[in-house]
């Protein structure tokens, strides 16, 4: 999960990227964070691993309450951001955060975090907000297995090759199972 979540902010240009799971009580938890390479952005990274929203605060906790993708503009301007002064250490200005379903349940979000302005490419914001997400975020691992398979010498990364490629026909095998009906994720 944490290469979906790296993989996802790279392709998207975004600077954090953080997959909360669901628990009972109301509450969630941070399974996985990732930052890019920038100072300051570890102490965010770290804060959101310790930080347990209930349902209806902070940014997963109001995507998992509506069941809907919110973004975040400037996130210095939001009421219900509790981690605000950490992300200002960090320069971070803009989130996002989408829900992950099983079903029609929402079992966690996967917010992202920029530095910059917020990605308004509609067609990407409204995917990763609607049930085909799931698709698109294979869709950007699979890439990113690719783009690790090319930088691999042949020779000398043949089993780091092995690992990539039989993790990238994993991902695609699911999901041609799910399409037919014969083997679901």
């Amino acid at each position: 999960l944490l290469k979906i979540l790296e993989a996802l902010a790279t392709r998207l240009s975004w600077d954090v990227a953080a997959y909360w799971k669901a628990e009972t009580g109301g509450v969630l938890a941070c399974e996985h964070a990732w930052s890019a390479p920038i100072p300051g952005l570890g102490v965010f990274v770290e804060l959101t691993r310790r930080s347990r929203p209930r349902l209806g605060r902070d940014l997963p906790g109001r995507v998992w309450a509506s069941g809907k993708a919110v973004l975040l503009e400037d996130v210095g301007f939001e009421s219900n951001f509790p981690r605000w002064p950490v992300a200002q250490v960090g320069g971070l200005r803009s989130g996002f955060g989408f829900p992950v379903r099983a079903g029609r349940k929402v079992v966690g979000v996967i917010e992202l975090f920029s530095r910059g302005a917020p990605a308004r490419d509609p067609v990407v914001l409204r995917m990763l907000g609607q049930k085909a997400s799931l698709q698109y975020v294979q869709d950007v691992l699979i890439e990113s297995y690719r783009q690790d398979l090319k930088a691999l010498d042949p020779v000398a990364d043949v089993d780091r090759r092995i690992i990539a490629l039989a993790q990238m026909g994993e991902l695609l095998w699911n999901r041609s199972c799910k399409i037919t009906g014969v083997y679901g994720l």
